[in-house]
């Protein structure tokens, strides 16, 4: 009877250790998933604030052009010659009688319900939309 007590504590202690390393080697299995899978979602995560960090500066450096070039513009409009010239042009789109009004960086002009605007925004605007694709080359260089 000890013998046979001794056998059956033997077989439960011997299957007790393998079910023991069945379940080790279950948790290491299921460790290295759960951390391969946070690993991946802290890659997506580094990865999305890496974008946004990029796209913000694009932003910004989007910002700072459209800034510099607005302020050129402005000063350019502000040129007698050039300032002549728009004025003359806004005449001839509205026709004779045209009321004018020069601002730093504009010209605008009415006549009859009609307004003529030339402003160093709009331009600064229409010079970057005109730029197109050639602005997405800034940002490879």
């Amino acid at each position: 009877m000890t013998a046979e007590a001794r056998a059956e504590r033997n077989h439960l202690l011997a299957t007790a250790r393998d079910r023991a390393a069945a379940i080790r080697t279950e948790a290491r299995r299921r460790g290295h998933d759960d951390a391969a899978a946070a690993g991946a979602a802290d890659d997506a995560a580094a990865g999305r604030e890496s974008r946004r960090i990029v796209l913000r500066a694009r932003r910004d450096a989007y910002h700072a052009l459209e800034q510099e070039v607005c302020e050129r513009a402005c000063a350019w409009l502000t040129e007698p010659a050039v300032e002549a010239t728009v004025r003359a042009r806004v005449e001839v789109a509205l026709g004779p009688g045209a009321s004018l009004v020069v601002t730093p960086g504009a010209v605008t002009g009415t006549l009859a319900g009609h307004r003529v605007e030339v402003t160093a925004r709009a331009l600064t605007g229409k010079a970057l939309h005109e730029l197109g694709t050639q602005i997405e080359e800034m940002w490879r260089t």
